[in-house]
């Protein structure tokens, strides 16, 4: 409801905005990369002053209201698909004063050359029967429905790799199956023996925890403005759908459930619906 009756607050500011435009400058800072490569992620981090009294923020055609602090600094996660060719941009609206603002920020994307992953694997891993495309189309809307929800909380603070140990696929690796080219890797495997204990990458909450065609034993975390992670392949889960768990809580066993030839853990980060590389954070 507050979120709503916000949206609706600076629907009416912007408009007055465009009517009267200010030449006035309000007080507020932002500090990001102005140049991202194809597929990366990037801290975005906004100061304001005592007297700016609501920020949003829009990015890939979606809106989110930035929540503020008593610190006067909040940060969010941005990203760009490693499909993207053009440059992007953002804005932000704020209010201060009883005055609205509007300011347009570019980001310059930088190509980047994908390696190419050539694996030969059993039919079963390939082809699919009708049965399993359309549990495979159903599961995928559920996955992107959740994926393209943005929550007006924020959970992100502190982050953490969900396991430590060697990468065995790259994100945004291309993959090609018997001979056949496929889509890009959308995530980043890691080498993880049965029942490793996997982690939460950050403060979320369980907004996802089942078993998939492809992930096997899937768990999708919320971490509010837009950001999720995934966990696939796993053996068993140790957390349940709806709890909010903290950063670096076990929340599964490693396993090779859903479509793996073994043991690992595929891991997944998403940006207001956008699959991006989690290890450019780090």
């Amino acid at each position: 409801m507050m979120v709503r009756r916000m949206l609706r607050l600076f629907s009416v500011g912007i408009i007055v905005f465009f009517l009267f435009s200010t030449s006035l400058y309000a007080s507020i800072n932002i500090s990001y990369p102005k140049q991202v490569y194809q597929g990366d992620c990037f801290w975005l981090e906004i100061k304001y002053s005592s007297e700016v009294n609501g920020i949003l923020l829009k990015y890939n055609n979606k809106t989110m209201v930035v929540p503020l602090n008593k610190q006067k600094k909040s940060r969010v996660i941005l990203g760009v698909s490693a499909k993207e060719k053009k440059d992007r941009s953002f804005w932000i609206y704020y209010q201060e004063k009883g005055k609205f603002f509007k300011e347009k920020y570019k980001i310059k994307i930088l190509k980047k050359r994908f390696s190419k992953q050539y694996l030969k694997l059993p039919k079963k891993f390939v082809y699919f029967s009708k049965k399993d495309l359309k549990r495979i189309k159903k599961e995928k809307y559920i996955v992107n429905r959740i994926l393209n929800t943005v929550t007006p909380y924020s959970f992100l603070r502190e982050i953490q790799l969900p396991v430590r140990s060697k990468v065995l696929s790259l994100f945004g690796v291309k993959r090609i199956l018997n001979g056949e080219e496929r889509n890009y890797h959308r995530g980043v495997d890691f080498r993880a023996p049965l029942n490793t204990p996997i982690r939460a990458f950050a403060r979320g909450k369980v907004v996802l925890a089942k078993s998939l065609f492809f992930g096997g034993n899937t768990l999708i975390l919320d971490h509010g403005l837009g950001i999720y992670s995934l966990y696939m392949h796993l053996n068993q889960f140790r957390t349940s759908l709806g709890k909010v768990v903290e950063k670096g809580e076990v929340i599964g066993l490693a396993g090779s459930s859903g479509r793996a030839t073994g043991p690992h853990l595929h891991f997944g980060l998403f940006v207001l619906g956008e699959a991006v590389n989690p290890l450019s954070l780090f």
